[in-house]
């Protein structure tokens, strides 16, 4: 099933929340460390995809999980909406405008690490190239949008609860990534996705 590109906005824009770009935790929590995501959804082969990254083993959190671009917030970032542009352009080589970022989605902390993470949402056109930072990334999966959403069911490999995973060509989603995700295919329900 195709996503009309302008009723994703519009859905999207109605639903989403506004830039809040406070580093403040929503939860009154002070000692979670504040981080920012990027969900990128494209249409650069006629069809919705969105981006995501496997990360490199070699860091510390999270190693070789799949996940969004982004990152930990720096006091130079001044914005968790300016972290998440700059780990895009860091991570995956994309650079983007504050102004092509339609809003967010509410927060989410890992629960395996430390982090509060707010994920914002862009919807492109089409994207013209990646340059991917072998260092975090060691590579990018480019998935249709429905096909990814579709494949949502309950996390039972994990040992978490209310947990999802989402699935692609061997490819497991699971964890903050996958709370993410969740959201979105919660938010495009109204564009009638298949289950």
């Amino acid at each position: 099933m195709a996503i009309d590109r302008d009723a994703l906005i519009r859905v999207l824009k109605a639903r989403l929340k506004g830039i809040d770009v406070s580093t403040k935790q929503k939860n009154g929590v002070s000692d979670r460390i504040p981080a920012a995501v990027l969900l990128i959804i494209h249409f650069t082969d006629g069809y919705a995809k969105i981006l995501l990254c496997k990360r490199s083993e070699r860091l510390k959190n999270h190693a070789g999980q799949i996940s969004l671009p982004g990152g930990t917030f720096k006091p130079e970032d001044g914005s968790l909406l300016d972290t998440a542009l700059r780990e895009t352009r860091e991570e995956i080589g994309i650079d983007l405008s504050k102004d092509s970022i339609l809003g967010s989605l509410d927060e989410v902390s890992t629960l395996s690490s430390n982090f509060t993470i707010k994920p914002f949402i862009a919807v492109l056109d089409s994207i013209d190239s990646i340059k991917i930072d072998g260092s975090e990334v060691d590579y990018i999966i480019d998935v249709p949008l429905v096909e990814l959403l579709s494949s949502m069911s309950m996390d039972e490999e994990h040992g978490y609860k209310e947990a999802y995973i989402f699935r692609y060509r061997g490819h497991v989603v699971w964890g903050a990534t996958a709370r993410i995700l969740k959201q979105l295919k919660d938010i495009l329900d109204a564009l009638d996705l298949p289950n």
